[in-house]
């Protein structure tokens, strides 16, 4: 049995939930012995705002929407695609290499509902839009999408508000609007 300690679902679920805006997470694997994933970072920026989040010493999995879109007869198909990856940045030992073997399956199960999945050994290249496309429209099917959007904009729940938002005090979250004021009554009109 694999020895990895998974993390709160939360944050993935906000990602594969069409009510948030969070496009992506990223998790580090933490402990010597003991293993476990570790939440790094999530957002709503797509791709390129979780790749910053990668390093280069460290051994990470995340997972990302890429929103494919098909414009048809003045209707526009939206169709979300979750992606997770391992990544092992090109400064991580052999040995480390060596123990994603034995976390590599739990971990990528904990990225539930992705249509494709690969692990990158160093190369950022891998994870270009370009690259991603191409393994996406291969493992797409008959039916493709006119272009994929990596940034998520037009995905369902790209204008919601950031969970980190709703997470404010709670004394904020529980306050009353302050009443609108009444409005001043009209003018009696005077006597002619």
């Amino acid at each position: 049995m694999t020895d990895l300690k998974l993390p709160d679902p939360t944050e993935w679920n906000h990602v594969v939930s069409n009510k948030f805006p969070e496009n992506w997470a990223v998790y580090d694997v933490k402990g010597k012995r003991k293993k476990k994933l570790v939440l790094n970072a999530t957002g709503p920026g797509g791709l390129a705002d979780a790749i910053k989040k990668l390093e280069d010493d460290k051994i990470q999995f995340f997972g990302f929407r890429v929103t494919g879109l098909d414009k048809k007869g003045g209707v526009t198909s939206v169709r979300s695609k979750f992606c997770k990856v391992c990544w092992i940045g090109p400064q991580v030992g052999s040995m480390g290499k060596a123990s994603v073997t034995v976390i590599m399956g739990r971990a990528m199960d904990f990225f539930d509902r992705c249509h494709l999945g690969f692990q990158v050994v160093g190369d950022i290249d891998e994870l270009s839009e370009e690259r991603i496309e191409k393994k996406l429209r291969s493992s797409g099917g008959a039916h493709q999408v006119e272009r994929y959007d990596f940034t998520n904009a037009e995905a369902p729940g790209a204008n919601s508000t950031p969970s980190s938002e709703r997470r404010s005090s709670p004394k904020a979250s529980k306050a009353k609007p302050a009443p609108e004021p009444e409005p001043e009554p009209e003018p009696e009109p005077e006597p002619e």
